[in-house]
């Protein structure tokens, strides 16, 4: 097990320190440290074979005092003979590939990549969107011109996506060549065949009504939120890490549950996590959570947010957690003033 991370100065978007740790049962071992604003670095010559130290070196006094890259990045670049030639620096590249398995759920991201889709299988998503009782009992994938995706986009945010879908259908080292477009209330696949672009729009049906299609635009908020999830549920990617901020928005509780059940249940057959924020406070159920999955995050007087785990409290493993939450037992709650009550005038009548 590893830690890896990087301290930043917000106001001028510098990089302080930089730190790779491996985590061992008794004492932690740094393999590289770096302070940019001493220049002083440490780093585990036991990695490098004796003829690559003093190169090393140099590759780390050259960014020692650089605030704007992180060393990770640098360091694999365009550098393949040095990790050829030293086996042992493979938890670098490790490091640097987990980040490329990171699946960022925006809420209003207008392009996202999308494995999981891809495959425009409108029966598998169909059947997902069934287990959550949306109401809707088909989806199809139909046609569309480019020029209707983008009819009523700005300018700016057209060419954008425009040199985005050249870049993901020209660009051979993409594994994954497939955009999801949310545009104008439409919801667009884009794949790739012989470096061109193909849009598809994808369209719903509720309970089984005739020739009555609904485009994205019409559905509901919690519908969408629905979907944008499915990419989690339905994936066919190993390996990946998806990060989903605020997973309840727009949904009930019981589908916010139903969610990470499934979740869970899939994770036991595929190497995959999820890191998830939210307010749900029926998530804090050790029947669904272990307590070293839940954390906590407490802001204090200066606006500044802490995150600190729930195992730290030794609860029972049977023990109700969520009332003990709600009432401030383990912080991680807003401290409320009385209520605002303005100033009433009353005209007098005699």
């Amino acid at each position: 097990m590893y830690a890896y991370g990087f301290e930043l100065h917000i106001s001028t978007k510098e990089i302080v320190e930089e730190w790779l740790v491996e985590l061992g049962p008794v004492k932690d071992k740094k393999i590289f440290y770096r302070n940019t604003r001493t220049g002083h670095y440490t780093y585990d010559a036991s990695l490098l074979e004796q003829q690559y130290v003093e190169r090393f070196e140099i590759y780390l006094s050259d960014i020692r005092t650089v605030r704007n890259k992180t060393f990770l990045n640098y360091i694999m670049l365009d550098k393949d003979d040095l990790h050829r030639d030293n086996p042992k620096l493979v938890i670098l590249k490790q490091v640097f590939d987990w980040f490329s398995s990171l699946e960022i759920i925006y809420p209003d991201a207008p392009a996202i990549g999308y494995d999981s889709l891809a495959t425009e299988d409108p029966q598998l998503i169909k059947k997902a969107f069934k287990t959550f009782a949306t109401g809707i009992t088909q989806v199809v994938f139909e046609e569309i011109s480019q020029e209707k995706v983008f009819e009523g986009t700005a300018k700016d945010i057209r060419s954008g996506l425009e040199q985005r879908i050249q870049y993901v259908c020209t660009d051979t080292k993409i594994a994954n060549r497939a955009l999801r477009l949310n545009l104008q209330g439409r919801l667009v696949f884009v794949t790739c065949k012989d470096g061109l672009p193909q849009f598809k729009e994808v369209l719903f049906a509720h309970n089984n009504v005739k020739d009555q299609w609904f485009s994205l635009g019409e559905e509901s908020e919690g519908t969408k939120r629905i979907l944008d999830l499915l990419a989690v549920l339905v994936t066919v990617k190993e390996h990946s890490v998806f990060v989903i901020d605020e997973i309840d928005r727009s949904l009930h509780p019981q589908l916010t549950l139903h969610f990470v059940k499934n979740f869970l249940e899939l994770a036991k057959q595929r190497n995959i996590q999820l890191v998830i924020t939210t307010h749900e406070s029926h998530l804090l159920d050790l029947n669904i959570l272990r307590q070293d999955e839940i954390f906590f995050v407490e802001k204090d007087f200066t606006g500044s947010s802490t995150i600190f785990p729930f195992d730290r409290f030794k609860e029972r493993f049977d023990k109700r957690i969520e009332k003990a939450y709600l009432d401030g037992r383990y912080g991680g709650v807003p401290v409320l003033e009385p209520f605002f009550m303005p100033e009433e005038r009353w005209l007098s009548v005699e």
